[in-house]
């Protein structure tokens, strides 16, 4: 929290203090003009607008967004974040969110994008690079394997005109991404 603001949240604790740490000083300059939520291209599937998010953000009930759906669909377009007159970091605030979701594990039977970041995350570190195949494998495995079997015709249409490789092709500088990713990993968590 900036020096000089007040606490919005008294003496709330777990999700609502870390957000309040790190966004409390914008997330007090909201006043709720709704400019992010008209302008959010993914709000209709949303079950709370990013300026409610904001607000539940505000009164400390991180926790309702942290357990509801809007987080994850989500499309991290910025749009909200451009549009507000207060320069409320609203999408780096949802990241946060998911981060914290995760962490906690509270993902189960939410939509399924956890488990797509997850396996994206799993093949950069292995390859330093995405992996469309492995990715796919880890994705579907981890969610639905059935749901594989019904989109093997596209996947077999992709590999036959040769994009869909099967096999990883590793970045130059391999050994420093995977430094740096290791870093990552240590200073946010886990994840």
């Amino acid at each position: 929290m900036a020096v000089g603001t007040t606490s919005l949240l008294g003496s709330a604790t777990g999700a609502a203090r870390e957000i309040e740490e790190r966004f409390g000083a914008e997330v007090a300059l909201c006043y709720q003009c709704k400019r992010c939520t008209s302008g959010c291209p993914a709000a209709d599937s949303m079950e709370f607008g990013p300026h409610q998010i904001v607000r539940m953000v505000r009164l400390g009930a991180a926790d309702r967004p942290i357990g509801g759906e809007a987080i994850w669909n989500c499309v991290g377009c910025y749009t909200c974040t451009t549009r507000c007159p207060q320069s409320v970091p609203i999408t780096e605030m949802v990241y946060s969110l998911k981060g914290m979701a995760i962490r906690e594990g509270r993902t189960a039977g939410r939509a399924p994008v956890p488990a797509f970041l997850k396996a994206f995350a799993s093949t950069v570190e292995r390859h330093g690079r995405d992996s469309e195949f492995e990715m796919l494998v880890r994705y579907f495995l981890s969610t639905n394997p059935r749901a594989a079997i019904a989109q093997a015709p596209i996947g077999m249409t992709l590999f036959r005109q040769g994009r869909l490789p099967l096999l990883p092709h590793r970045v130059r500088g391999w050994k420093a991404l995977k430094s740096a990713l290791r870093k990552a990993r240590r200073r946010g968590g886990k994840g």
